[in-house]
């Protein structure tokens, strides 16, 4: 199987003019640890619904904060997302917006944003493609005729191959162990059993072949597939799958 990172098509190549600009309600601000320094995790987590939370105005996007009041916030946001650890500088809740203009099949403009239309999730669904998680936006349309707007989550599961010195947690504040590592070559031990999903140390959504030929039936897109190379590490000789 291979293995796509999509990308936005440059602005002098689109085919589409539909534009959104949106954003999320809610966030984790980025945490200034007294022994790491300031640091977040940078994604996002469309899922967790935070409007049912009784200090939801305090978790709007601002400044890094102290290692205390992080952990304030955090103890506030974690029981409206039982199934994912929270980390700093991540975003919360769907995709809030305006669009204009109309919008080709596939959409992934930023590139860590991808965002389908109604009829297109309906067709990839209708093609058996697995692991999908659609998040319906709050994006409004101008035009009441044009199909909703669907974000596909993108768990960041896999991992890129590790190389170079492993760092230690934080013993101060947990931020995760950090290795320098190749952010050009998958491990395939570890990508999921999923047509849409996101590795750790990247942003952005990584899709199938059996995605992009489905997507692709549908009629142009602005989005660039770029594979990814994919290394399976659960071999002991040379043997290992290399795409």
């Amino acid at each position: 199987m291979r293995y796509y990172e999509l990308q936005s098509t440059p602005g002098d190549k689109l085919v589409w003019k539909g534009h959104y600009s949106a954003g999320r309600r809610w966030m984790l601000p980025s945490v200034d640890c007294p022994e790491c320094g300031i640091w977040a995790t940078g994604y996002s987590l469309p899922l967790v619904d935070l409007s049912a939370c009784p200090q939801r105005i305090e978790l709007i996007p601002q400044m890094p904060v102290s290692l205390a009041r992080y952990t304030q916030l955090l103890e506030y946001a974690q029981p409206y997302a039982p199934d994912a650890p929270l980390g700093p500088g991540q975003h919360l809740g769907p995709l809030v917006g305006t669009s204009t203009g109309r919008f080709g099949p596939v959409h992934c403009y930023p590139s860590w944003e991808l965002v389908v239309r109604a009829d297109t999730l309906a067709r990839l669904e209708a093609a058996g493609l697995r692991g999908l998680i659609p998040v319906p936006t709050r994006i409004s349309q101008r035009s009441k005729s044009a199909p909703p707007l669907i974000e596909l989550y993108a768990p960041r599961v896999a991992q890129f191959i590790p190389e170079g010195p492993h760092k230690d947690a934080c013993p101060v504040c947990g931020r995760p162990p950090r290795r320098a590592g190749r952010t050009d070559v998958l491990d395939g031990s570890t990508i999921p059993d999923a047509d849409v999903f996101g590795a750790t140390n990247s942003l952005v959504p990584i899709v199938s072949e059996r995605f992009v030929e489905v997507a692709s039936a549908l009629g142009p897109s602005d989005v660039i597939y770029r594979e990814r190379s994919v290394q399976d590490l659960r071999g002991d000789s040379p043997a290992a799958q290399l795409h």
